[in-house]
């Protein structure tokens, strides 16, 4: 349940990075480089291994086509 709610805010982080700049982040840390988002960095680690969830940009935005 952690894990999930941990996600879902990290999501959320992610997106509203790509609604206000453009362009998903390239990275967790340009994430977290932001001063609006820098309280999300508590979201990225898994609760139960303690790791950093992975992230990585497999294409464009859907609103920025193909």
């Amino acid at each position: 349940m952690v894990r999930a709610l941990r996600l879902t805010r990290l999501a959320s982080c992610i997106e509203r990075y790509a609604r206000d700049g453009g362009e998903l982040p390239p990275s967790l840390d340009a994430l977290f480089g932001s001063a609006r988002e820098a309280d999300c960095a508590a979201a990225a680690r898994d609760p139960a291994t303690r790791r950093a969830f992975g992230y990585r940009v497999l294409g464009p935005m859907r609103d920025q086509g193909a």
